[in-house]
């Protein structure tokens, strides 16, 4: 690490040459090694909890040194030192402002509204399974699981499958979450695809069926942050109309886990999809 302060050079190629106690300085040298070695990981991995803790050897190193040279007028010693302490609390506090969560927010996720389900004579209940998928992993470690675009899972009559049904219409929509840090900057950003199909019909079971829902996201992260995103199936498919119009409904909840070495938090929506096309969001 080689920084230019007040004329002063902060590394332990200067400091050994300039130094007044090539001994006492020993401690000095291995915190600025030790720090710049830290520093350049960080950015190649991500480890902001190492970054932490060069940080913390090295205010630990001024201590030691500060202490043995307390009595010390040397001027270049004092200005080592000041620079020191300034370089460990700039980075510090710039690292704690990267890693500080500031906001969230959600943009393009919206609810929909279903048609009129046909009308049938009353007909014994249609139990609704699913079949399907019951969670997956949409992102895992700040990346998007490329197995989640083949899962799904839907609410159809008991003993049939999407292939028995038809009139099939398809439905899409996509969303963005992001989370800023304190510096503004964007630190997590998640872009969401929602598909299923709805309207599927059978000449045995009167109603509207859902298939093929499902849900994936693109991912992108700053180094420090941690983010996971599952999607589940809460609960069974149920009929969200009546025993006359029989809507096939699956609720899907969708969490989110943002971490840093600071603060963690999750994100929950609970969105529900229709046989009738409608969409709903908790």
């Amino acid at each position: 690490m080689t920084l230019m302060a007040h004329k002063v050079r902060l590394d332990p190629t200067w400091w050994k040459k300039n130094g007044p106690d090539s001994t006492s300085t020993s401690a000095v040298e291995k915190a600025l090694k030790d720090f710049s070695k830290c520093r350049d990981a960080i950015v190649k991995s991500g480890d902001a909890r190492s970054y932490f803790k060069s940080v913390g050897r090295l205010k630990s190193a001024i201590a030691k040194v500060q202490q043995e040279f307390k009595k010390a007028k040397d001027k270049n010693v004092q200005e080592l030192l000041a620079e020191m302490e300034k370089l460990a609390d700039e980075q510090t506090k710039g690292t704690e402002g990267h890693l500080t969560i500031k906001s969230d927010s959600v943009k393009g996720l919206s609810t929909v509204s279903g048609v009129k389900a046909p009308s049938a004579d009353p007909q014994d209940p249609i139990t609704l399974v699913n079949g399907l998928d019951r969670a997956w992993t949409i992102v895992k470690d700040g990346k998007p699981d490329g197995a989640a675009k083949r899962r799904s899972c839907q609410a159809i009559p008991k003993g049939m499958s999407a292939k028995n049904l038809s009139g099939w219409k398809a439905e899409t929509t996509s969303w963005s979450y992001v989370v800023k840090n304190r510096l503004n900057e964007d630190a997590v950003e998640l872009r969401f695809q929602l598909r299923y199909r709805w309207n599927g019909q059978s000449d045995t079971a009167k109603g509207l069926f859902l298939t093929d829902c499902g849900v994936w996201a693109d991912a992108n992260t700053m180094w420090g942050y941690t983010v996971s995103v599952e999607a589940s199936v809460k609960g069974q498919p149920f009929n969200s109309g009546s025993r006359k119009a029989v809507v096939g409904a699956i609720p899907l909840l969708i969490s989110i886990n943002v971490s840093t070495p600071m603060k963690s938090f999750t994100k929950e929506w609970l969105i529900t999809c229709h046989g009738n096309r409608q969409r709903d969001l908790k």
